[in-house]
């Protein structure tokens, strides 16, 4: 993948998470991967 026109600040944080996630994102991973990436919205739950 061309990444010449990234500056170089760009270039260094690529593929990378601006921060820490925090545990209700990664919780919310957890449960979409155990669903096989399927969400669902029901009973006040996003997924």
């Amino acid at each position: 993948m061309p990444f010449e026109f990234l500056s170089d600040e760009q270039v260094a944080r690529y593929g990378r998470f601006p921060a820490e996630p925090s545990m209700a994102e990664l919780e919310q991973a957890a449960r979409v991967w155990a669903s096989g990436g399927r969400c669902s919205i029901g009973r006040g739950r996003t997924c």
